[in-house]
C-alpha cells in the first residue's frame, strides 16, 4: 500500500473518491492480515514451529489475529447504515450492470462470518 493513495483514483467523482480509496485501504489491510495469518497458521509444522518457540503466545496472536479478520470481513460486509462498508458504493456505480448484485452475493456470502461475529467474536452467545 501506498500510504494514504493507496486506492486514490482521480478519474472518481469527488462524492465517491474518498469512500473507494478508504473502503480500497481497508480491504488491502484485510488481504494483508490474511496472507499474515496463512504464513503462521495453516500448516501443522508452522504452528508446531511458533508453540515450541513462544508456547501460549502463539495462541494468543492466532485468536487476535483471526478475530480481527473476522471483523474486518463483517464490517466490509455490513448493510450500510451510515458506515463505511462495501455496499455504500452501489449507489455510486450503478451504471456497472450487475454490481448491486454482486455486493448483494457478497453479503450473503459473508452472512455465516457475520453471525459468528456477533454471537462469538463481539459478544460470547452459543450459536
Amino acid at each position: 500500500m501506498n500510504g494514504n493513495n493507496f486506492g486514490y483514483l482521480p478519474e472518481l467523482h469527488e462524492n465517491v473518491r474518498d469512500i473507494f480509496r478508504d473502503l480500497c485501504q481497508d480491504v488491502a489491510w484485510l488481504h494483508s492480515k490474511w496472507e499474515l495469518y496463512l504464513d503462521l497458521f495453516s500448516t501443522k509444522e508452522a504452528v508446531d514451529v511458533l508453540g515450541a518457540l513462544v508456547a501460549g503466545t502463539a495462541k494468543i496472536v492466532e485468536e487476535a489475529l483471526r478475530d480481527d479478520i473476522i471483523m474486518s470481513i463483517s464490517r466490509l460486509s455490513d448493510p450500510a447504515r451510515n458506515n463505511l462498508v462495501i455496499e455504500t458504493l452501489v449507489e455510486h456505480f450503478d451504471q456497472i450492470d450487475g454490481f448491486a448484485d454482486r455486493v448483494t452475493r457478497f453479503q450473503d456470502e459473508c452472512e455465516p462470518i457475520r453471525k459468528f461475529r456477533n454471537k462469538q467474536v463481539a459478544h460470547n452467545d452459543e450459536l
